[in-house]
């Protein structure tokens, strides 16, 4: 093996080791569902993190599940519905 391609591999290595911290340091997973008035799931709601790109659609349960940091804000959107704004609250 040549000593550039041994030097690459470490380099991705400690990159890795270095990098995966930074990754997963304050990040929680959001989850839940999302029901209409008379408790039956919505497919298709777009969850996103306030101020950010991040964000998920519920599936046909009308179920998400979404990294996001602490004191984060989902924001629901749904053609026909208002839309709702809720702080995360960790550990729910």
């Amino acid at each position: 093996m040549s000593k550039v391609l041994q030097m690459f591999k470490m380099s991705l290595l400690i990159l890795a080791i270095v990098a995966l911290p930074l990754v997963t340091f304050a990040q929680n997973t959001a989850t839940g569902v999302v029901v209409d008035e008379k408790d039956g799931p919505i497919p298709g709601v777009t969850v996103q993190v306030k101020g950010t790109t991040q964000g998920t659609i519920t599936d046909l349960d009308g179920k998400y599940s979404l990294k996001v940091a602490d004191n984060a804000v989902l924001v629901y959107k749904f053609v026909g519905y208002e839309t709702i704004e809720v702080n995360v609250v960790p550990g729910q």
